[in-house]
């Protein structure tokens, strides 16, 4: 299997239904290309970082309830998050910045190094 067919299986982006017929999938091919030239073809980098891109996709669903049922597509949002740290787990990468390595309570120092800003 070719390692675009292997990165839309592991994020859950089919392009093709289960008879063979094109389906327009989540990602286009050029984004998964894109993503796979990024992370030098380490597919569970690709992947973490897929799926990091779902989930800020999925953070502007919304919760509805009609005819006694409930959707809580906020739920979606804490899946994609659980497969992003999954695939950078296998991956040994951090698929990015997660709130769990980011600290909110300080602020960096900027320096001012002529045309380059400097975080100290």
């Amino acid at each position: 299997m070719e390692s675009d067919q292997l990165l839309r299986l592991y994020v859950a982006d089919p392009n093709k239904d289960l008879n063979g017929n094109e389906i327009e999938p989540f990602f286009s091919n050029v984004e998964i290309d894109n993503l796979l030239e990024r992370f030098e073809d380490d597919l569970y980098g690709a992947a973490a970082e897929a799926w990091r891109i779902k989930a800020g996709r999925a953070v502007e669903l919304v919760n509805s309830t009609t005819d006694n049922s409930t959707f809580s597509l906020s739920d979606i949002h804490k899946h994609c998050m659980n497969m992003v740290e999954h695939y950078a787990d296998i991956s040994g990468t951090t698929g990015g910045a997660t709130l769990s390595n980011i600290r909110l309570d300080s602020q960096p120092d900027f320096e001012d190094e002529g045309d380059e800003i400097i975080v100290a």
